[in-house]
């Protein structure tokens, strides 16, 4: 299994910390090493560690390969770059054909797809469900990797499942399901019933499959892709601008009926937000998440961030989000950091993005 990593995000709604630049796969977000890292790291223990490619865009390349190089040496050149976003479903066949064309690889390979930007508290089943996830794809599934939902979270996608097992390659190794449906995110009272009805887990975009699964779905379900399938890499390089633009899920994940969902109970965040965030790290005992060089002064159930060497001082506040960094500093109530993006697009004329943070 060749692990793919997708690390061409911009991760708007976590400014100032993550400018289009230098976005949140880059960012060190819990003291374990920057996200980027970390999902190499877990391929590593997946034992795909030899195995690793990162398609990004050409602008972060650079910087990409060098964290593949701290990484793993022999990994160092396996970067793709993308010459133009174009979404995720012509980035997924970009990366097929440079694994054919350029990396050498059979037809019936599994291709396992990561984000490059998640958080991930792994367990002991984690592992024997990629191992489960291998045998599927081998099969000539598309296996998507589900995380137990643990509340009503209605910033994800979900995906529905029917209560009778899939009659799995090795049942003893887990559990997997017939994908029924795929759900966009949906309002509190509808994800709410989700949780209620079981079957659902959310949609964190990690899923397996062969390469020669990959063409027959897309010529399957996205005739407009056609064209571009019997392309080399380098051809279909040249050409990438006249690829239409569209999600994976859109092009094929929700008309397939290949698709089987395999649940990880796992802790799991997307990092999509400082909500998220805040959720996802330890509190102290008046619940305030702190990291840098923060004086908190009668404030409690907080997220503080600073990444500059300026001192920051909160004092008699509650429930609030204050990130500082060179590039900016923000302010909003704990729960509106969703509408960060917007406030980021607004902004971006006037940023100048200094270092690295």
């Amino acid at each position: 299994m060749k692990a793919i990593i997708l690390a061409g995000g911009s991760g708007t709604r976590l400014w100032p910390a993550s400018t289009q630049a230098f976005p949140k796969q880059f960012l060190d977000i819990d003291g374990n090493g920057v996200l980027l890292s970390q999902t190499l790291e877990r391929c590593q223990r997946l034992g795909m560690g030899d195995e690793c490619y990162v398609i990004t865009r050409g602008s972060y390349a650079d910087h990409v390969s060098t964290l593949m190089n701290a990484f793993n040496p022999k990994c160092a050149n396996n970067v793709i770059a993308e010459p133009l976003a174009r979404n995720t479903a012509p980035a997924i066949l970009l990366a097929a054909k440079y694994l054919e064309s350029v990396a050498g690889a059979d037809k019936t390979d599994v291709m396992l797809f990561l984000p490059s930007d998640h958080l991930i508290v792994e367990n002991p089943t984690f592992l024997q469900a990629f191992k489960l996830g291998e045998d599927l794809a081998k099969a000539g599934n598309i296996v998507i990797f589900g995380i137990q939902p643990d509340k009503p979270e209605t910033g994800y996608g979900y995906i529905k499942a029917p209560a009778t097992d899939l009659d799995t390659i090795n049942p003893l190794m887990g559990q997997a399901f017939p994908v029924k449906a795929f759900k966009e995110k949906p309002n509190r009272e509808v994800a709410e019933s989700y949780l209620s009805e079981g079957g659902y887990y959310w949609n964190a975009g990690v899923f397996a499959l062969t390469i020669e699964t990959l063409y027959a779905e897309l010529r399957n379900h996205f005739s407009e892709i056609e064209p571009f399938l019997t392309l080399d890499y380098e051809t279909l390089l040249s050409h990438f601008a006249e690829l239409p633009s569209i999600s994976f899920d859109f092009a094929v994940m929700e008309k397939t009926d290949r698709a089987v969902v395999i649940p990880l109970d796992v802790q799991w965040s997307d990092v999509g937000s400082w909500d998220s965030i805040y959720e996802m790290l330890s509190k102290d005992d008046v619940g305030n998440v702190i990291q840098g060089n923060v004086i908190a002064d009668g404030t409690t159930g907080s997220l503080l961030v600073n990444k500059t060497d300026r001192p920051m001082a909160v004092s008699g506040f509650s429930q609030i989000i204050a990130v500082q960094t060179q590039d900016g500093f923000l302010l909003t109530n704990l729960g509106d950091s969703q509408k960060i993006g917007q406030i980021q697009n607004q902004l971006q004329p006037k940023l100048v993005t200094l270092s690295p943070v």
